[in-house]
């Protein structure tokens, strides 16, 4: 099993004024972090022939986060990426999950938070945005968040693999969803709409 979780805030600001060297290393950490990662460990599991990998995504990847871009596009490409290292280890026995572990009282979120005293309007208003969904009850549990991974690496949710999976989903009825095709084969994928 792999957990890819490395994760940066990156610079925040409208994308053209950050600092373009801290705005690429948010992608190099979000998105290498996991291919790297990815790279080394996948090809041990394809001879083996059994493996999970779960990427740790968020909610920021499947939705704009103005402001927040290197964030919001290296969680997107990790959700692409996940998708498209499913397709290439199907044939191994292997499945890949894009998870989102629910907005969090710990980590990037309280470091968010710690930006309320910034200058920068913007470094504020996320910092605002944070504490509202902390406050509102709409974070996860840390306990609930582990739990959730745990049943996708337990390989009882494999039908799953490539999609972009959250905290707040029934993985039952996800997976029965996805079974009777009353849904596209690409639901929960990363797709243009027409």
């Amino acid at each position: 099993m792999l957990i890819n979780n490395a994760g940066v805030r990156g610079p925040i600001g409208n994308a053209w004024e950050c600092d373009w060297d801290a705005w690429w290393s948010a992608i190099e950490v979000n998105l290498g972090g996991a291919a790297v990662c990815s790279h080394v460990v996948i090809p041990k599991m394809a001879e083996r022939r059994r493996g999970r990998v779960v990427n740790i995504v968020s909610e920021a990847g499947a939705f704009r986060w103005p402001t927040v871009s290197a964030y919001s596009v290296s969680k997107a490409a990790l959700i692409k990426f996940s998708e498209n290292l499913a397709s290439e280890c199907r044939d191994f026995s292997l499945s890949v999950f894009a998870y989102h572990p629910g907005f969090l009282p710990l980590g990037l979120a309280t470091e968010a938070m710690e930006l309320l005293a910034s200058k920068s309007p913007a470094e504020a208003k996320v910092a605002a945005w944070c504490r509202a969904q902390l406050e509102s009850g709409k974070a996860a549990s840390p306990e609930e968040s582990a739990e959730k991974l745990v049943l996708l690496l337990s390989g009882a949710y494999d039908g799953l693999s490539g999609r972009y999976v959250t905290v707040y989903d029934d993985l039952d009825v996800l997976t029965e969803r996805v079974k009777e095709e009353v849904v596209s084969k690409d639901y929960r994928m990363l797709r243009a709409s027409a």
